[in-house]
């Protein structure tokens, strides 16, 4: 007699489900969204695996991880491909404290919560990466890596951006000013996530708190003539 797949409805509860076997439907799930990019495709595989990875379960995580390489990599700025192995390490090094935080520990709310969350990580990691390595350094080293003969104008105006980005908050008063800008203005974070991802740095910092500090930031900006003249040349399109 012929052999005919498993009836959907004779499988075991997704909660009794081995990781293995969560990990190729994930995986299945992930494959069907990115051809055709519907929105309704069910993830309830790659649900089970983040709530139990939320959960502690660290063999659960390792699998979380697997599948969210190929999201970090495919959405990682051009410029930093040359470092991609640095980018992957500390993603995932964020992610491993969010989850195993104590006081504000990562909640499993969706694996498309969780996609969201994680390209946060990535652009904060990215920004982190390209403040601390010299802007016109990791350009060199990008045109050696691809033999470019000329730096695209789009590039120049990015670095331009960068760089006058890094300045302002170079004059900010302090570290949770500039953390605070950096995250709420420049990466448009959720005020829930900031407060959250600088408690180690801000024991007890509010919503509220964010907000101030938000505003007071771009107000001592407005009023130093140095970012002024910045935004005079850039032609205000900052």
């Amino acid at each position: 007699m012929p052999h005919h797949p498993q009836p959907i409805d004779d499988l075991p509860p997704i909660s009794t489900r081995s990781l293995s076997q969560l990990r190729q439907e994930c995986q299945a799930q992930l494959d069907r969204f990115r051809r055709t990019h519907n929105r309704d495709v069910a993830s309830r595989s790659c649900d089970e695996i983040l709530r139990r990875a939320a959960a502690g379960d660290a063999a659960a995580f390792d699998v979380l991880w697997e599948i969210s390489i190929p999201l970090v990599r495919s959405h990682c700025p051009p410029e930093l491909l040359f470092a991609i192995d640095d980018v992957q390490q500390l993603v995932a090094e964020r992610l491993i404290r969010k989850f195993r935080s104590r006081t504000s520990p990562y909640r499993a709310e969706g694996f498309a919560a969780y996609r969201t969350y994680l390209n946060l990580t990535l652009k904060s990691v990215c920004l982190n990466m390209q403040q601390r390595d010299p802007v016109c350094e990791s350009l060199n080293r990008l045109h050696t890596t691809r033999r470019l003969e000329a730096v695209e104008p789009s590039t120049i105006r990015r670095v331009e951006r960068l760089l006058m980005l890094q300045r302002c908050m170079a004059l900010l008063p302090d570290d949770l000013h500039r953390e605070v800008f950096r995250l709420r203005i420049v990466l448009q974070e959720e005020v829930e996530t900031i407060v959250a991802e600088l408690q180690p740095l801000a024991p007890g910092l509010t919503l509220r708190e964010v907000y101030r500090l938000a505003e007071r930031s771009i107000r001592l900006l407005r009023n130093m003539p140095e970012v002024r003249e910045m935004l005079e040349i850039d032609g205000g399109k900052s």
